[in-house]
């Protein structure tokens, strides 16, 4: 994450979403539809190979960026209880969850 609040990508997005809904709108679901397809299509991937169970891949991502989404809403709004070595640590946690979870 970013020391400088100001210049953090995080305060940029909370502002489009308020100030031009439809440019976030746009740009989001351009990066959102790239990131879940390619854990969807991984997560097919590895079902079809027999390495995972046979979940819904959709529901997977979705949950998926949900947590990373929380994640960043904290870091942003209590940065004295996060900082980046945490954040990450999260976020491997979470990769872990998903994964782990996923394996027959």
């Amino acid at each position: 994450m970013t020391k400088d609040k100001k210049r953090s990508p995080l305060r940029l997005i909370f502002f489009s979403m308020l100030e031009k809904p439809d440019l976030y709108e746009s740009h989001y679901q351009k990066r959102q539809m790239k990131a879940s397809v390619i854990l969807e299509n991984y997560i097919t991937m590895r079902i079809s190979e027999g390495g995972f169970k046979k979940v819904n891949p959709h529901h997977v991502a979705v949950g998926f960026f949900a947590m990373l989404t929380q994640l960043l809403i904290q870091e942003l709004t209590i940065p004295q209880f996060y900082n980046e070595k945490m954040f990450m640590a999260n976020a491997d946690t979470m990769i872990h969850l998903i994964v782990d979870g996923l394996k027959n």
